[in-house]
């Protein structure tokens, strides 16, 4: 696996090209002159030392980045300044139990997963047996589940359950629904739990026993009656069902929060490359509707909701760092295990091995095919209006159409194209006049030149 690019765009379109970046950690866990711990608070994030980032959440009205350190025991925050801070954490691997204190002061011991939502951050503190939440507004730190001493391994009935009354072997993955609700996983219950806003513990998924990856086992059954398998990330899709990837076994499963609580199989990783087996971090971009899968086989792989095509994204399956300042496909990632997708489309890697975050930004280098052959044109009535102005050659080109104009002068301006400013054009085919909805992704501007793909012409010429 490698190449030069992480997609493919069709004739006269924009050619996607995604560059690789460090934006935090420098790959050393040990100080100038010192034992191993995080040390450049203060400073640039790629001049810092991040101890395994196994867990990365994005803040969007501030465009900061979290990041947790398994081995360091910390919380760390990227602004978007790009200067890094600690939040939580003294850097002490003790067990938990400092509550209503200053997170700087309390412990953390092996922080895995972590979310972040309304000014509160989640942390799963797996080898304290706890989930903890800092309030960033005035930086203390509490417990919301575990550190009780009820065992709850084989118990069914959890409605009378606080979820600070109970024992925790490994809370693993977090995730916060739109509407403030956190999930979590617990890595060896086999079981996913949310909290109710009166802070009851509710079992979401998992029967306790861990689930077979065979044939059978992903029908619409209840999930809180099903097995799974180990759970090392949680997301949410655009429809609000909790996406489940279950690390064990090779799959990611859905749970309809919202309805049925019915479990459904969204991709099973294992038959489909051995680079996405094992899906360790997942994040649902709900603007674009792509799911993202962080594997410890040295690449994130990219799911199309709509298409259901499944593709490296980053990485060449190298289990070494390499690659800053190129393309995304051919770089080195030691073991990511987190990914989330921050502004302007940008995808953060935590690669918890290699000590470092990657950040993969993609630009759109505009090209101009030449002009079809003749015998490509279609030669039905139609016009495409922009403006009022008619569009007025169309081609296909493996079966899907495409307009390609050239206009007058100052008829078209790039940069409302570029800007994603146009939305609507008017489709007219025979005379039956149709909407379709173009976006800046689908059109091409250089020059005096537009090339766009046209979905809904390719079904009525077909």
């Amino acid at each position: 696996i490698g190449g030069t690019s992480s997609g493919t765009a069709g004739p006269g379109m924009p050619k996607a090209e995604s560059i690789i970046t460090t934006v935090a950690g420098n790959g050393s866990v040990f100080a100038p002159n010192g034992p191993p711990f995080s040390y450049g608070d203060g400073g640039p994030g790629p001049d810092a030392s991040v101890r395994d980032p196994f867990g990365i959440a994005f803040e969007r009205q501030t465009g900061d980045l979290y990041i947790s350190e398994f081995h360091g025991h910390r919380v760390r925050r990227l602004s978007a300044a790009g200067v890094i801070t600690t939040v939580a954490g003294n850097g002490t691997s003790v067990n938990d139990g400092d509550d209503n204190v200053s997170a700087l002061l309390g412990t953390l011991n092996n922080p895995h997963g972590i979310a972040v939502y309304d000014g509160r951050l989640y942390v799963a503190s797996l080898s304290a047996f706890r989930v903890r939440v800092v309030v960033l507004g005035d930086g203390n730190i509490s417990t919301v589940a575990g550190g009780g001493g009820v065992e709850i391994t084989n118990l069914t009935d959890f409605r009378t359950l606080m979820a600070t009354d109970v024992h925790l072997p490994g809370p693993m993955a977090l995730a916060v629904s739109s509407d403030g609700v956190l999930y979590f996983s617990d890595r060896y219950l086999f079981r996913v739990f949310r909290i109710d806003p009166d802070g009851r513990l509710v079992l979401v998924a998992g029967n306790g026993q861990q689930a077979s990856s065979g044939p059978g086992a992903d029908d619409d059954g209840l999930a809180n009656n099903t097995g799974i398998g180990v759970v090392n990330g949680l997301s949410f899709d655009a429809y609000g069902n909790l996406l489940v990837a279950e690390f064990s076994v090779c799959r990611v499963r859905s749970v309809s929060v919202l309805s049925d609580f019915a479990i459904r199989l969204v991709v099973r990783t294992a038959g489909q490359c051995k680079l996405t087996a094992f899906p360790y971090g997942i994040h649902y971009d709900t603007e674009t509707n792509r799911m993202y899968l962080a594997t410890p086989s040295g690449a994130v792989v990219l799911v199309s909701s709509a298409s259901a095509d499944v593709r490296v994204f980053a990485g060449n399956g190298v289990p070494a760092y390499g690659g800053d300042g190129g393309p995304a496909l051919d770089a080195g990632l030691q073991y990511p295990a987190a990914v989330v997708v921050g502004w302007n489309g940008t995808v953060y890697i935590g690669d918890g091995n290699d000590h470092r975050v990657r950040a993969v930004r993609t630009t759109m280098q505009p090209t101009v095919p030449a002009p079809p052959p003749a015998d490509r044109y279609d030669s039905r009535d139609f016009a495409i209006n922009y403006k009022n102005r008619s569009l007025f050659r169309v081609f296909r080109d493996n079966g899907t159409c495409w307009c390609s104009a050239f206009e007058t002068p100052g008829s078209l301006v790039a940069s409302e194209v570029n800007a994603g400013s146009v939305h609507a054009q008017t489709l007219l085919v025979s005379g039956n006049a149709t909407t379709h909805t173009m976006h800046a992704s689908d059109l091409n501007v250089n020059g005096t030149s537009i090339v766009g793909r046209i979905p809904a012409l390719t079904e009525l010429l077909a």
